[in-house]
């Protein structure tokens, strides 16, 4: 008997063997990495603006000279700054109007610190060591206000307020002749730069919330994570990267400005190679549900960049079948549920090749 149980066990692993030489997957470990593929497109606006308006205007309101002391101009803001992503700016009078109020640079306080630290010298002595530094308490209220051609109000914030205090602490000194002496020299200049850094910090947070509110924003710097089978000695991984290459090399054709046409003509040997391999998988090994889970979740994820929204939520579906806990395939299902409605809501076709009509 024990002689028989020896074949058996043996006859098995012929089989096993002779299933792998002839590339099977089955009795394979398996384990999925996540590579990147760049994607572009245009973000849609949360608010989108009244279909008729093509064009904008801005204007820096400063109340003080302090603008000038910080090194940045009037119109170096309006131009880094104050734009409309997907709309013609007009100097004087346009559709949109985005204007930026910058009060007063405050000084609340410069009060001289101080901490003492104990340490032993060489003949174990006690050692009492005091260090000094100036603290500076500021704040620089900055406000936005978008409005319409009919005057109507849009949007209207403040960035900073001057309950939004910031704190400095300059470097620290053993003495106070010293820290007196590098504050003399260097606190004109320091003020300056403390402006310049809070000031170009509420630009950026007004070019964003303006842009993202409003604007059509040109995506180009994301990227999409596609799932491949991450050990290069199982017998299935060539036919998994060379998928993942075709998807790359073909999401490499997207544009912003462009149909999405021609990526998906690229990537169909890519989808079609994902729909035949998920259907030859049983759902009864861990190993295969895991390739199976890579064919769905990167056809969910490219039927969506494709924005063939059905299909997409259709593959997501089956992917959360196989775990209904998988957190990524929500996201996901959500994240098409949001494209949908901010296309539809901008009354858009497409993420791409939208084109404002400027006629």
């Amino acid at each position: 008997m024990e002689r028989i149980h020896s074949s058996i066990i043996r006859g098995f692993g012929i089989g096993m063997a002779l299933c792998c030489s002839t590339g099977h997957p089955f009795a394979q470990n398996v384990t999925i990495d996540r590579e990147p593929v760049p994607v572009k497109y245009y973000r849609m606006p949360d608010e989108p603006l009244d279909a008729s308006y093509k064009t904008y205007s801005t204007e820096v309101v400063a109340y003080s000279g302090d603008l000038i002391r910080s090194g940045i101009t009037v119109a170096s803001l309006e131009s880094e700054y104050l734009t409309l992503d997907g709309y013609t700016k007009d100097q004087h009078d346009g559709d949109v109007s985005l204007q930026a109020t910058v009060s007063d640079f405050t000084v609340f306080s410069e009060r001289r610190e101080f901490r003492q630290s104990k340490s032993k010298d060489k003949a174990g002595k006690e050692v009492i060591t005091t260090h000094y530094w100036i603290e500076v308490k500021y704040a620089l209220p900055v406000s936005m206000t978008v409005r319409d051609r009919r005057g109507y109000v849009l949007d209207d914030r403040f960035i900073f307020t001057l309950t939004d205090q910031r704190t400095y602490n300059t470097p620290s000194y053993k003495s106070i002749s010293d820290l007196d002496s590098y504050w003399r020299i260097n606190r004109t200049r320091q003020f300056s730069e403390l402006h310049k850094s809070m000031l170009t910090e509420a630009f950026r947070k007004i070019n964003e919330t303006v842009n993202n509110t409003f604007g059509y924003r040109r995506i180009t710097n994301e990227n999409a994570r596609f799932e491949t089978i991450g050990k290069k000695k199982h017998l299935e991984y060539d036919k998994y990267r060379k998928a993942y290459d075709t998807i790359k090399k073909g999401f490499a054709l997207m544009d912003p400005d462009k149909s999405l046409d021609a990526v998906r003509s690229a990537v169909e040997p890519a989808l079609t190679f994902y729909q035949n391999q998920e259907k030859v998988y049983p759902s009864t090994d861990k190993d295969l549900l895991k390739l199976k889970h890579i064919c769905l979740y990167n056809l969910a994820l490219a039927y969506f960049w494709l924005e063939d929204f059905d299909q997409a939520t259709e593959f997501a579906n089956a992917t959360l079948s196989l775990d209904d806990k998988d957190r990524d395939t929500k996201r996901l299902l959500e994240e098409i549920d949001e494209v949908k409605i901010s296309i539809e809501r901008a009354n858009k076709k497409s993420r791409h090749q939208y084109q404002i009509d400027r006629t």
